[in-house]
């Protein structure tokens, strides 16, 4: 009885996927690196809320942005976690080779169901772009807003190759996307 309990426990069990280390190296086969930003703004582009806004009311987002990833292959989660604080942040994480579906964000107290598909294919750091929310309301989070995927370019890779210079050269574009029922790239894609 405890086996099948513990087992529940650990289905819903997520892995995560934290900042790489400078220096890293695509060594493990199986495995990629994944580059991608995650940006909740208001229509002129600035992040939500301002810093008077976070003094009067005490609602900074005082911890790191999070996606939950679920890779198709074997269905097991993963927590990507942004690097920096704040509703703007890129991420660069190690996650093995396969389709994946981000079904959620998670910012501090607040989240979000989304729908969006990348892919990580081998030997590669895999730039995913950029999944945008933009709070087209009133106050701090109106939540009257939309999540959009965006190519961000060489702007969205620009910290990535300060950062990583090593890994700079490996980059290729797997884009987000909204269809699940996209074909999977073949192999040399």
């Amino acid at each position: 009885m405890w086996l099948i309990a513990a087992a529940l426990l650990l289905a819903g069990c997520a892995t995560t996927a934290a900042t790489i280390e400078p220096g890293h190296q695509i060594a493990e086969p199986g495995a990629a690196v994944v580059v991608g930003r995650v940006e909740v703004i208001k229509p002129d582009g600035r992040p939500l809320g301002d810093p008077l806004h976070w003094l009067l009311t005490g609602d900074p987002l005082r911890g790191h942005m999070q996606l939950t990833a679920l890779r198709e292959d074997d269905g097991k989660k993963y927590q990507i976690r942004c690097e920096a604080r704040g509703y703007i942040s890129d991420f660069y994480v190690s996650l093995p080779l396969g389709r994946y579906q981000i079904t959620e964000w998670r910012g501090d107290r607040y989240t979000s169901r989304l729908r969006a598909w990348f892919d990580v294919l081998p030997g590669r750091v895999a730039y995913v772009g950029v999944l945008r929310f933009v709070d087209a309301g009133e106050g701090f989070l109106s939540h009257n807003g939309a999540w959009r995927l965006v190519d961000g370019g060489d702007e969205g890779l620009r910290a990535f190759r300060e950062r990583f210079p090593s890994l700079a050269g490996d980059v290729r574009p797997s884009l987000m996307f909204g269809d699940p029922a996209r074909p999977r790239p073949g192999p040399g894609s």
